[in-house]
């Protein structure tokens, strides 16, 4: 992103709002937007691997094991950056569930906007950019990788949703609730839109600004 941002720091293109042309910018500039929006990204998954990478064995049920489980050893060797101080909260509270879907929907969202430019950049209406055709369905030009990318950011907003309604469905006091948040690690974000519209604006062949 940053490398195409800079080769075209100085490419005209027209800015839009609401898709009616406006106030001219750089395609360098433009770029340069989601590159801000990543930053963020990036900050906001340490941010949230900060709160919530702890280590939370020895909590058994509810109040703690009377076996030696060696915590602080097993966070070490684990990658842990401490261990569970409450064994209540331990077991019963979801938030870093919530943490990790709010931040990884966010990213989802911005992914989104990128790959929906991408798709509009390489239509006939505008003709900004071409991409790879190795990215291309046979014969067409509608990007199906990039494409399936711009629906997908909903799907990290419905989980949340999901899991916020199973927190006050039950409502549940500070101790295990079996149920809460169970089934949502299947459906979390992993991040797959990223190497495809990274390849897209990697292998983008950039036409805005010129005569033709």
């Amino acid at each position: 992103l940053l490398d195409v941002a800079e080769a075209n720091a100085d490419t005209p293109m027209p800015g839009f709002t609401h898709l009616q042309v406006a106030q001219p910018v750089t395609f360098g500039h433009h770029l340069m937007a989601y590159y801000e929006m990543s930053r963020r990204d990036a900050a906001r998954f340490k941010d949230c691997r900060k709160r919530t990478n702890r280590l939370p064995l020895g909590s058994a049920a509810l109040a703690g094991t009377s076996f030696h489980t060696g915590r602080e050893f097993v966070a070490a060797e684990l990658g842990f950056d401490e261990v569970c101080a409450n064994s209540l909260d331990a077991v019963s509270d979801r938030d870093f569930v919530l943490d990790y879907l709010a931040t990884a929907s966010i990213t989802a969202v911005h992914l989104s906007r990128l790959a929906e430019e991408l798709v509009l950049w390489s239509t006939r209406q505008f003709a900004f950019a071409r991409i790879g055709r190795e990215l291309e369905r046979p014969g067409g030009r509608d990007l199906q990788a990039i494409t399936l990318e711009c629906g997908g950011h909903g799907h990290g907003a419905f989980c949340i949703l999901r899991q916020r309604a199973g927190e006050q469905q039950h409502l549940a006091p500070v101790a295990r609730h079996q149920g809460l948040g169970q089934g949502v690690g299947a459906h979390a974000f992993a991040g797959r839109g990223v190497p495809q519209v990274g390849a897209a604006i990697g292998r983008a062949q950039v036409v805005v600004g010129r005569a033709d």
